[in-house]
């Protein structure tokens, strides 16, 4: 069989488990998270309360609007010019569909001896 980037599973069918066919394949190396599905948390970001003179975001936070519209960064200063601005919650801890990529097939190991038999 091959096993290429899959987990071996055996077929057949558990107490809270879907059923499994011989030969069945599924699963996904990765999914993709919506925001629904992340754990809900938030972020808060520190703003400057002066108005923005530079158009260039490194070492700057965001000001209070500047002369231009490209000009959006204040310098970081000291910490009475800025202010911790709460951003709204994201996420909403949905559940997501998360199986790893399997192979359903019967799997004997043999745990003394050799199997078959030679002779």
């Amino acid at each position: 069989p091959n096993l290429q980037g899959r987990a071996p599973m055996q077929p057949g069918n558990g107490p809270g488990l879907t059923p499994r066919r011989l030969g069945e394949t599924g699963g996904v190396e990765s999914v993709t998270l919506n925001v629904n599905e992340m754990p809900r948390h938030n972020h808060a970001a520190t703003v400057s309360l002066q108005p923005g003179a530079d158009d260039d975001p490194a070492g700057n936070y965001l000001g209070g609007g500047g002369a231009a519209a490209t000009l959006l960064y204040a310098a970081n200063t000291a910490p009475a010019n800025s202010a911790l601005a709460p951003l709204p919650n994201a996420g909403s801890n949905a559940p997501h569909n998360n199986m790893m990529p399997y192979l359903s097939l019967i799997y004997i190991i043999a745990l003394q001896g050799l199997y078959p038999s030679r002779g």
